[in-house]
């Protein structure tokens, strides 16, 4: 079998130390940041509707931020120890991401990475009731065809928020 083509890169990377995963730093950065999200919540219960939505992307970036550390932990780049990035995303991703790290692994790392972006095989081209290709809007009823046309793009992060519930109702599933 030949070696992978990313594979010389992956050691020099690595030789010059820029793929270490510091654990430490990682769950410092969690603690930061659960530490901010925290006071930022707090102060959302404290001050009038008009300051909390100024105050609201600045909470959603600080909780994203949080989140994406989960995601690092999922792909085993947070910490060393395979307890260190499981015990990471296993705390991070159901508070911030509103699923599960394991749904999270299965979804993304496992049928996601598996094949990116490639139609019939990747999970996340379908995302009911939003269309990525153009054959499953020709496909869509009328009533689809308004809302991916129409509202869909206004819609699209609202609606992800949703993708763990979707999931569950079997509603991204990959046609067989």
């Amino acid at each position: 079998m030949a070696e992978h083509p990313m594979a010389d890169l992956r050691r020099k990377l690595h030789a010059a130390g820029l793929l270490a995963k510091p654990a430490g730093k990682s769950w410092t950065k969690v603690i930061f940041l659960f530490i901010i999200v925290g006071v930022l919540i707090f102060s959302h219960t404290r001050i009038t509707i008009i300051q909390g939505l100024i105050l609201l992307p600045i909470t959603a970036l600080f909780a994203t931020t949080l989140s994406m550390t989960a995601h690092e932990g999922v792909h085993s780049s947070a910490c060393n120890s395979k307890w260190g990035n499981l015990s990471l995303a296993g705390l991070v991703f159901p508070l911030f991401s509103g699923m599960s790290m394991e749904y999270w692994r299965v979804k993304h790392n496992i049928k996601h990475h598996a094949h990116p972006n490639v139609i019939d095989k990747d999970p996340d081209i379908y995302a009911w009731p939003i269309t990525f290709t153009q054959e499953e809007y020709e496909s869509s009823g009328v009533i689809r065809k308004f809302f991916q046309k129409h509202i869909q793009a206004w819609v699209f992060w609202p609606i992800s928020l949703l993708v763990g519930h979707f999931a569950a109702m079997g509603w991204n599933q990959v046609p067989n």
